[in-house]
């Protein structure tokens, strides 16, 4: 008995063994679901991941990650499967040298007992613990760009905005107007449900009047569609666009000390519409107040590492506000503090400076504010704009170092400073080699052509109003074959999800967009870009939409022709005596054909074959 426990754990210990399992497991496995006696009860549509096998080269991802969820919701149970008597096989053919019956028998059955009582078990974890971790790099990758791309939403900019909020199955909610600056100015409680319709169109009446807002914005949700379509009375006179905007994320800022801080004496959902306001103004200005891992960034959030995400999401809010830049003038904390160079308390100490002794009037100015040492002002500087500088420089997001070299630059094309900054075709031709010779680092020389060319623009795409088709007010108004003009709302990692002016997004998957942009969908869209969609099918059961990218036909060019007068046939290409000109772009050899590009077979070869003499 103790040399039968000798050799198994060998057998199990053993290096080459396992790395051969691997090998077979990876290569041959599957994964096995079988569904149990709740799978009745679920909710979510499991269907097609019911008593079915998967291969484990292609299940990591969004599949793996609802087996995962299913299994842990107990309507579920997914084993790794993988043919025994190969693996047994190819175990007993490495390890058994001898063909003593007797021997034979007893290593046979050791490696039977060690396969199914120690390998086959380890592995099965094994494999599953691998698709996790492919499943949840995945996911967070999804995420992680999800969020960069909500940062990056296109601002509508400072202008008043009419907000509305409700979560509530009774329409109940707030309606706030903020200032350009996303003050609270006016509002309150309202209802939108049909017995106290009248009084709350009045009210939003009134306030439109008031203030006259550019925009209302309505945090998306279920209520959404019957909000507009009950605001429709109190808008009918007025010009003002209703957007709806994203803000699952309204609520949790209005419960933090920094919401109550900005609007005191205020209840949680009067603050939860200012967030809707601000959010529409400056996504990223209003999104980076909200603890990260709150913000939301897609499905599946709940389901992976919280710790590793919220380390991801602060790299991503710190990256891209240090792409979009700062306004030091405007700026909140929140904002500042997640500049390069800045920390939270001197990002307090800029804002309070500010409010005490009015705006910087350029960056030089930043020296004097405590905690601003060299380092700290080398760090931040390039990043902080002060449109109402004295110093021209400073109104845009080239680096104070790097002034001399831009003065240098205008000098050299023959212009004043402020000319050669406005001068689109004059900032093209700069030579970037010469740059990068004067700056001395080739990645230096790109950030200051690059700075140069966008100087005030902001990278984030520009602000545009969706006019939804008022005719779709629910799923059952939509044609097969219907057109529909919509917004992109979010990316999951098996296509995007649109906004088709209804309470629920739609999906049209990368199967049903062409090949080119279904491999690198993310890139060919942004967040709230206006698409348009094809619808394929309509399945009202499911409250569920098959669309497919629509790209309408283009229409050619109509080509004119040159004629001669006389004969009115085209002669452009003729020479003088009517016939057709040989104009060959290769030059001609010796005996008056055209060169090819790589001579004869004969010219190939003579070097290495020359001729006898």
């Amino acid at each position: 008995e103790n040399v039968r426990f000798i050799i198994a754990q060998f057998i199990f210990e053993n290096v080459e063994i396992r790395k051969q399992l691997r090998k077979l497991f990876n290569r041959f496995g599957t994964l096995k679901t079988k569904g149990s006696s709740k799978v009745k009860f679920s909710k979510n549509n499991i269907q097609d991941i019911i008593d079915e096998s998967f291969s484990l080269q292609s299940v990591a991802g969004p599949k793996y990650m609802a087996i995962r969820r299913a299994e842990r919701q107990k309507y579920i149970s997914s084993e790794i499967e993988i043919d025994d008597n190969q693996i047994l096989g190819d175990l007993t053919k490495k390890i058994i040298q001898t063909k003593d019956p007797v021997i034979l028998f007893q290593l046979e059955a050791i490696i039977s007992d060690v396969y199914y009582r120690l390998l086959k078990p380890a592995f099965q974890s094994e494999v599953k613990n691998r698709l996790w971790e492919q499943t949840q790099d995945q996911i967070l990758i999804t995420l992680t760009n999800n969020l960069q791309q909500n940062l990056m939403y296109a601002p509508m900019g400072y202008e008043i905005v009419l907000a509305i909020y409700s979560d509530a199955k009774d329409l109940s909610g707030a309606a706030v107007v903020i200032d350009k600056n996303g003050k609270l100015l006016d509002g309150g409680i309202v209802q939108f449900a049909a017995e106290q319709a009248t009084v709350t169109n009045e009210l939003i009446a009134s306030l439109i009047q008031k203030h006259n807002p550019k925009v209302i914005a309505i945090n998306k949700g279920d209520s959404y569609k019957k909000i507009k379509t009950a605001l429709k009375s109190a808008t009918e006179t007025s010009e003002t666009a209703i957007v709806g905007v994203d803000a699952l994320e309204a609520k949790a800022f209005a419960n933090s000390d920094l919401a109550i801080v900005e609007a005191p004496q205020t209840n949680e959902i009067i603050r939860s519409a200012v967030y809707v306001g601000q959010k529409l103004q400056n996504p990223l200005s209003a999104m980076v107040k909200v603890d990260p891992i709150k913000l939301n960034m897609g499905a599946y959030q709940q389901e992976v590492d919280q710790q590793l995400l919220a380390k991801k999401a602060r790299q991503i809010i710190e990256l891209t506000v240090n792409r979009v830049g700062a306004n030091v003038n405007l700026c909140t904390v929140s904002y500042l503090q997640n500049i390069a160079g800045l920390n939270e308390q001197l990002a307090r100490n800029i804002f309070q400076h500010v409010l005490d002794k009015g705006p910087l009037k350029n960056r030089e100015e930043l020296k004097n504010i405590e905690g601003m040492d060299d380092q700290n002002f080398e760090q931040s500087a390039g990043f902080l704009m002060i449109p109402e500088s004295d110093v021209l420089l400073d109104q845009c997001f080239v680096h104070p170092n790097n002034y001399s070299i831009v003065k240098e630059l205008a000098l050299a094309s023959k212009k004043d400073l402020n000319d050669f900054l406005n001068d689109r075709d004059a900032l093209r031709r700069i030579d970037i080699k010469k740059l990068q010779a004067d700056c001395g680092k080739e990645l230096l020389a790109k950030d200051l052509y690059y700075e140069l060319q966008r100087k005030y623009r902001d990278p984030r795409p520009p602000f545009k109003v969706i006019n939804f088709d008022p005719s779709i007010k629910e799923i059952k108004d939509i044609k097969v074959g219907q057109i529909i003009t919509c917004r992109v709302s979010h990316f999951a990692n098996f296509g995007v999800f649109v906004d088709i002016g209804l309470d629920q997004d739609a999906l049209v998957h990368s199967s049903q967009m062409p090949s080119k942009i279904a491999a690198h969908f993310t890139r060919h869209f942004n967040l709230g870009q206006s698409v348009q969609v094809k619808v394929k099918a309509v399945d009202l059961e499911k409250n569920r939409l098959q669309l497919e990218l629509y790209f309408p036909p283009k229409i050619p060019a109509k080509q004119t022709r040159t004629y001669n007068a006389d004969t009115k046939r085209n002669n452009s290409n003729r020479g003088s005596s009517g016939k057709k000109s040989f104009k060959s772009k290769r030059p001609f050899n010796k005996h008056g054909k055209p060169k090819t590009r790589f001579g004869t077979l004969g010219d190939q070869f003579k070097d290495i074959f020359p001729a006898k003499k």
